[in-house]
């Protein structure tokens, strides 16, 4: 099942890449390391981090710790990966706006 997953994924990347293909990049997070999210240079979709960052303060002000779960209830899309970067990355900038203010 693994195998025909990652056969359909790089069909998806070949055919994004291929010259007079309509389609773009994705609208929601596809699984992604988490160099590549917190890495020098590639970041997530823009609107997706927005969303997350909201979801987080939500939850911040209800005195809740950010997860995967509660970026998914929030209405963040993604893999199980990528979300959990999410969390991650945004508690560690909650931890740093904590420390310096």
């Amino acid at each position: 099942m693994g195998t025909a997953l990652a056969h359909m994924l790089r069909a998806d990347a070949g055919a994004a890449e291929a010259p007079g293909s309509r389609t773009g990049q994705p609208a929601v997070l596809r699984s992604v390391s988490w160099s590549r999210i917190a890495g020098p240079g590639l970041q997530p979709a823009g609107s997706q981090v927005d969303q997350a960052r909201m979801v987080a303060r939500r939850l911040a002000a209800a005195g809740r710790p950010v997860s995967r779960r509660a970026l998914r209830s929030g209405g963040v899309t993604g893999s199980n990966e990528a979300l959990n970067a999410l969390a991650r990355m945004l508690s560690a900038e909650r931890a740093r706006c904590a420390d310096s203010g």
